[in-house]
């Protein structure tokens, strides 16, 4: 072993070193260094020590080259070597480093590459394992940072001459190298070494520069001590503690404001301090304050005054308490745990100290650390809350004064907040000795209780400020064995202090950088309920900013404060109805945005005010509520305006209210009763229906709504079937009834300016809706005989010339319809009266005389009601809502006629004639003649063929004939209801009936599924490829395959036809086949150029400029 380790030392090395640098480049050859590193750790120890510096010193001597390429590959190959070599030897490394780079360029080189070899190895490294080289590289960062490379890398000429000297990396070293510490003991290897190179450094502490850079020294030790793992909240309270009571200024009590002290029930450091005070003979006074404080500043820069014990002690505090304020940040103390609470109770009253520094940074600093503070549960914060605040608001007072807003200002506000928020009471022995006022106690502090002093002088907190780490400890200890302390502070405020802070937010109520703190402060202020002329005259403010805001946050938050207002605080008669006036008078407000977020401040106002006043006010409330409810345009607006409604007549005319409800109910009917009796206002009847409507979703069918109401609405329906055709232009029709394409909503849009009169169909179509509620709780109403005019009517309903009226009322005749089953129409209307009583399958007694039997059981009465519906489908405008409802409605129709036959007589096959063509009541309306369905001719010569044509089941070939044209129509809407028909037709059928009707059901499915021209939606063409499917799995596949092939084969024979028809017609008239053609060509073109403006309108959609590369030319 000892030749081998000769031979390598005397031969192997020395050619392994001679291959290190590239002849050509001079630059160091990596692989090879990192392979004199490898066998260099495998050579034994005292081998290695000798080696290893000869070896570092060729690779630092790299780093000296002027040439950039040789020291960026050395400084690669000394980084490698550093993270294999481990931080053992890293101290090494840097001080061969320090020997070899001393002069000129070679300082800006040294900072740099010990940057690059920190960021390496830190991440491989656990703390403290770096701390015993950590004083050599924070000497060499002190040194780069204030020394001669410093002073050089401020001119231009030399800081744009290489890569090293553009910029000092040793801040980010630091950082680095306090990532690695060990915290506790040698977090002082890192301060105390900035301080002493400030004041040895040209200038010393004077210089602003030299602070600057030792403020942005600290600022990285704090980021990179929260983000080393041995940083213990105990060493750092301790650390942070010793810290403040070092460098805080010591000055005497001031008149405002007295230093607080930290509970001392279970301290025995409090204990301690409190007696030597005694001892000593210290007494507590009124001293006047002293010329540089915050009542006699020495200078305008800061918001108080007074200085510290060292040239730096800002620089250390704001040090100190960003690295604490770091750590609360980061979560690191926890509210629920007393030990926490432990370690932090000691810390207010140097906080309080720290607030009279004359750095704006470490007041900042203060009040952040102190706003987090508050989140804690620390017991000495009530009784020493209100000396807190004294201090806060004078700070706050006079950094408003001097600066404006300022982050101080902003900071305060969030400070006072929690120092005003009431704490909860304690329960059981503790509550004796909480400092809450009782219940009777006033919360604003007279004259002479505005000007105490609070707490102790500065010498008791110089005492308690002298209990050592053991003390702390025992504190820590001792909380966890203590009773769950108060959270929140609770603190009395003066009368002119409050007087202060409300002029204070009047006046910023308005700055965005403010709103969120000062709403947070109101909401604190109205909870104490503070009474003071100024905070009445503030709310006033308030209720303009609900309306007159900006952003919706901001009206939100206006919103719950004038509501806490009016719900908590004392109000005269006057001085109420004043507020219900304002927000009566404003429903209007002519901006959509404030008049919502007024109608949600209504509905929650209505929700919480007590049930006495809203007696009191409900018909000054109620009346210009219906009447925005009629002239509402907006929806949202309309619907936050319903819901107002509803909420009043639930809380006024409730059941359970008593005689003050049961008058309320009277009265409001005896409203309705006169609205609907003048027929000649149709906005009083709207009106009335609409506020029907409302009242049967707040109060239900059972507290007598039903019975005195449904004959009011059934009669204005009645009055809108009688009256005939509306006598609508073209246009007015399609935009009333395009709204329905979006579906009903629960609030309809009049389309009407305030003011105007309602359109004629609006009662009928409110009076509807109110019905619907009124049949969704109680079905049975339905069958009575207050509805027995109503369904009389049924047809003309059905057919009505508006859109939302026809959809109102299919949803009626739904309802109806799932009352009855087609059992009970077996028997004729005669028989029904005749039997007096009927019992139905389900075992429920039906009423004698039931006029819907009567109604329905007539002859032909559901062939015209299946006319009406087919009808309502032909609509081009009608809805997706209203189309499902008409699909049930047919469906029930249907099956009713397939399972009673008799039902459906063929001498009344008049009345489902398939070449009606009209929708309404004497007047064409916007509907859709049905196109000649391909099949129907040759689908009724098979059934004659076949012998179905005399089938009781005859309606569904017609039905099919009228349904047919509509998978062709436009859109998807009315596509879809017919392809739904023939599935559900097609599942319902037997197998041997479906086989029979084929003919029929096959052809249109067919041409639907394989459609090519483009007229069938995709969406209809996919349901009719599953109808298809369907289909071919319901009847014999030898039966479907040869109706298939008859469709197909009558598909291809009518193209034949129309090409002969063709070719004949270019014979016999030339001049009409010339037309065609020329009329086809216009239609390509034609379409062309919608191609071309939905292809515009699509890049404007999407914000595309129509830029782009021209296409090159064949």
């Amino acid at each position: 072993s000892l030749a081998i380790r000769k031979t390598v030392r005397e031969k192997l090395l020395p050619q392994l070193y001679s291959h290190m640098k590239d002849p050509k480049t001079e630059g160091m050859r990596v692989p090879v260094a990192l392979v004199v590193l490898k066998l260099l750790m495998v050579m034994p120890p005292s081998v290695l020590e000798v080696e290893l510096r000869g070896f570092i010193m060729r690779l630092v001597t790299t780093l000296s080259s002027r040439d950039k390429a040789v020291r960026l590959l050395g400084r690669q190959t000394l980084a490698k070597v550093v993270v294999e070599l481990g931080p053992t030897y890293f101290g090494n490394v840097v001080h061969e480093m320090r020997t070899s780079l001393t002069k000129g360029f070679q300082l800006h080189v040294l900072g740099y590459s010990l940057h690059t070899l920190l960021s390496k190895l830190v991440p491989t490294l656990s703390p403290g394992a770096l701390d015993h080289c950590a004083p050599l590289i924070v000497q060499m960062l002190m040194s780069d940072v204030f020394g001669e490379a410093a002073e050089k890398k401020e001119v231009d000429a030399i800081a744009n001459s290489m890569l090293e000297a553009k910029s000092t990396q040793s801040f980010a070293s630091f950082e680095l190298l306090a990532s690695v510490v060990a915290f506790v003991p040698n977090v002082n290897l890192l301060v105390p070494p900035v301080h002493a190179a400030v004041l040895s450094a040209p200038g010393g502490a004077e210089s602003l520069k030299n602070v600057a850079r030792a403020r942005e020294l600290y600022r990285r030790a704090v980021i990179g001590l929260c983000n080393n793992s041995s940083t213990d909240l105990q060493p750092l309270c301790v650390y942070v503690q010793g810290m403040l009571k070092t460098h805080l200024p010591k000055t005497p009590p001031t008149a405002k404001g007295g230093t607080i002290t930290a509970n001392n029930n279970n301290s025995n450091a409090n204990a301690a301090a409190a007696t030597s005070a005694a001892s000593n003979g210290k007494k507590r006074g009124h001293g006047v304050a002293p010329v540089g404080s915050v009542l006699q500043p020495t200078h305008e820069p800061s918001v108080s005054g007074s200085v510290g014990v060292s040239p730096l002690s800002s620089e250390l505090l704001a040090f100190a308490l960003g690295l604490f304020l770091s750590m609360l940040r980061k979560g690191r103390f926890l509210t629920a745990d007393p030990t926490h609470a432990g370690l932090l109770e000691p810390l207010l009253p140097l906080l309080q100290r720290a607030l009279r520094c004359d750095s704006d940074a470490v007041v900042s600093s203060a009040l952040r650390v102190l706003s987090c503070l508050l989140a804690f549960p620390l017991p000495s914060l009530p009784a020493n809350s209100t000396a807190l605040l004294d201090r806060t608001l004078a700070l706050l007072k006079r950094s408003a004064s001097v600066r404006g807003v300022s982050e101080i200002v902003g900071i305060s506000i969030k400070v006072v907040t929690a120092l005003l928020r009431k704490p909860p009471k304690l329960g059981g022995a503790d509550a004796a000795s909480a400092p809450v006022a009782g219940p009777a106690a006033s919360p604003i502090a007279t004259a002479s209780e505005a000007n105490r002093v609070d707490g102790g002088d500065d010498d008791s907190d110089d005492d308690m400020g002298s209990a050592d780490a053991t003390a702390l400890l025992n504190l820590a200890a001792s909380a966890s064995a203590r009773a769950k302390p108060l959270v929140g502070g609770g603190a009395r405020l003066g009368e002119t202090q409050l007087r202060w802070l409300l002029s204070f937010v009047s006046v910023h109520l308005d700055d965005a950088t403010l709103q969120s703190s000062l709403f947070a402060l109101l909401r604190v202020v109205l909870s104490r309920r503070f009474v003071l002329a100024e905070l009445y005259d503030l709310v006033l403010v308030i209720g303009d900013m609900v309306l007159q805001a900006d952003s919706h946050t901001v009206r939100a938050s206006c919103s719950t404060l004038y509501l806490s207002f009016l719900l908590n605080y004392p109000l005269g008669p006057k001085r109420l109805q004043q507020h219900l006036n304002f927000i009566v008078t404003n429903l209007g407000y002519p901006v959509t945005q404030g008049r919502l977020s007024l109608l949600q401040l209504l509905h929650a106002m209505l929700t919480k005010l007590p049930l006495e006043l809203l007696h009191e006010q409900s018909d000054r409330l109620l009346i210009p509520l219906v009447a925005r409810l009629v002239s509402e345009e907006e929806t949202a607006c309309s619907a936050a305006v319903a819901a107002a409604v509803k909420v009043l007549l639930s809380r006024t005319c409730a059941t359970s209210g008593g005689g003050a409800a049961a008058s309320a109910r009277e009265s409001v009917l005896k409203l309705l009763g006169v609205w609907f009796g003048d027929s000649t206002q149709p906005a009083l009847c709207r009106a009335a229906s609409q506020l029907i409507e409302l009242l049967v979703d707040a109060l239900g069918t059972d507290a007598g709504v039903a019975s005195a109401t449904l004959p009011l609405v059934v009669e204005s329906c009645v009055r809108e079937a009688d009256a005939g055709p509306l006598e609508l232009q073209s246009e007015q029709q399609a935009d009333a009834e395009d709204g329905v394409r979006s579906g009903v909503q629960s609030v309809v849009q009049s389309g009407m300016q305030a003011g105007s009169q309602a359109e004629r169909w609006q009662p009928a179509f409110f009076c509807l809706k109110a019905l619907n509620r009124m049949c969704a709780q109680q079905p049975s109403l339905l069958r009575s005989d207050a509805c027995s005019p109503l369904w009389s009517r049924a047809r003309l309903l059905l057919l009505h010339d508006h859109a939302w009226v026809r959809s109102a009322f299919g949803r009626c005749l739904g309802q109806l319809l799932a009352t009855v089953t087609p059992d009970q129409l077996v028997t004729s209307a005669d028989a029904v009266r005749a039997s007096g009583r009927q019992v139905s399958r389900s075992g429920q007694k039906e009423p004698k005389n039931d006029v819907v039997l009567a109604f329905l059981g007539e002859r032909g009465a559901l062939l015209r009601l299946t006319d009406a519906v087919v009808q309502q489908l032909h609509s081009p405008v009608i809805a997706e809502a209203a189309a499902d409802q008409a699909l049930k409605t047919l469906l029930w129709l249907v099956l009713t006629m397939l399972k009673q036959p008799a039902l459906a007589p063929l001498d009344c096959a008049a009345d489902l004639d398939a070449a009606k063509k009209q929708l309404g009541r004497g007047k064409a309306v916007r509907g859709e003649k049905p196109k000649p369905s391909l099949a129907s001719a040759a689908a009724r010569e098979r059934l004659v063929e076949t012998g179905v044509g005399e089938s009781p089941a005859w309606f569904l070939q017609v039905i099919s004939a009228r349904l047919a044209p509509l998978m062709q129509s436009t859109g998807f809407v009315r596509g879809s209801a017919s392809i739904k028909w023939y599935a559900a037709v097609i599942s319902q059928l037997d197998p041997p009936v479906l086989e029979q009707w084929m003919p029929v059901l096959l052809p249109p499915v067919v041409l639907a599924a394989e459609d090519k021209s483009g007229k069938v939606h995709p969406a209809v063409r996919d349901k009719a490829s599953e109808v298809l499917t369907l289909s071919r799995s319901r009847v014999d596949p030898m039966a479907f395959a040869a109706e298939y092939q008859q469709v197909k084969e009558r598909q291809r024979k009518a193209a034949r036809e129309r090409k002969e028809k063709a070719s004949a017609e270019a014979v016999v008239n030339p001049e009409l086949a010339a037309q065609k053609r020329i009329a086809k060509n216009l239609g390509k073109r034609q379409g062309k150029v919608r191609k071309i403006e939905r292809m515009k309108r699509s890049r404007e959609a999407n914000g595309s400029l129509g830029v782009g590369k021209k296409r090159r030319r064949a």
